[in-house]
């Protein structure tokens, strides 16, 4: 995909910041349109004073950040129920606990397995649930039937967490590695520089108790 064309697309330098390119919507950590630009370097290495711009910090910290998803924790698991299946991978998972908010019964992670359809809510429940997911781990099928994703909304967008990830809409992301059942209409990009599954977020934010001084 080419610049030339104007199509937006978020790529990344190594060991660098990402680069998101014709964004036709940014929005920082209060939910407030960002003036567009034709190249937008976000960073990611967690150390910026201009978030969620970059200013080179990742220079002066000498950031390294190659991928590294581990392999064996990219395998989708099927919860199956009596109306619906919860397919999930953990790989993908930010932890926002969109799904525990609203399908709590389904949902609980205090629970073994954390993921029951049948346990409490209902299908609606469900699938409010599997929609809200931010980062495509979570998707649902009819029993028997390929399992598929619930997105949130069709435009293209880049929304900044407080104190989080990158959630992102529908821009398609410049790296050579999808974890299984993955998506380019939502997925969630790491802000803090510790994930590791990189540059995907897995939640390590909300483990070391990162800010992003916003």
């Amino acid at each position: 995909m080419s610049e030339e064309n104007n199509q937006p697309i978020i790529d990344m330098r190594e060991d660098g910041p990402f680069l998101a390119k014709h964004l036709p919507e940014l929005r920082d950590r209060a939910g407030n349109a960002l003036e567009p630009r034709p190249l937008a370097p976000l960073c990611r290495c967690g150390g910026s004073s201009n978030k969620p711009y970059c200013d080179g910090t990742h220079r002066e910290i000498d950031f390294k950040s190659p991928p590294k998803a581990a392999a064996e924790k990219n395998k989708v698991k099927t919860y199956s129920g009596d109306t619906v299946d919860v397919h999930y991978n953990p790989l993908l998972c930010c932890h926002a606990a969109e799904c525990v908010r609203r399908a709590r019964g389904v949902f609980d992670p205090k629970q073994r397995p954390w993921i029951d359809p049948d346990r409490g809510d209902d299908t609606d429940a469900i699938r409010d649930a599997v929609r809200a997911c931010p980062s495509g781990a979570l998707r649902i099928s009819e029993p028997g039937e390929k399992p598929h994703h619930l997105d949130k909304t069709e435009q293209m967008a880049v929304e900044v967490e407080p104190n989080g990830p990158l959630w992102v809409a529908n821009v398609p992301l410049a790296v050579e590695f999808w974890p299984e059942g993955s998506t380019q209409q939502k997925y969630v990009l790491c802000r803090c520089g510790k994930t590791g599954n990189a540059p995907f977020c897995d939640g390590t934010h909300s483990d070391i108790g990162w800010k992003d001084g916003s």
